[in-house]
């Protein structure tokens, strides 16, 4: 399972620029992953992840993490 460190970067890369090779390393993380975007998303909000896209519109920043939330939902069922 990779590390929490490497799933944050895979997350960070792709909240920034969606496009398909960070789709690709978003998905590599697996089941971590899953779990890590659902942690960051709806779980506890004391969980150290810097805002990795401070200057993106409130709506596009909400289609950001759901398409991230698909993409590893696929990949980790």
């Amino acid at each position: 399972m990779p590390e929490t460190s490497s799933v944050d970067a895979a997350i960070g890369r792709y909240l920034r620029q969606p496009d398909s090779e960070s789709a690709r390393s978003l998905a590599a993380t697996g089941e971590a992953g899953v779990r890590r975007l659902l942690s960051l998303r709806f779980g506890d909000a004391h969980e150290p992840f810097d805002n990795p896209i401070p200057d993106v519109s409130s709506r596009a920043a909400i289609d950001r993490w759901s398409s991230a939330l698909s993409i590893v939902a696929r990949a980790a069922p």
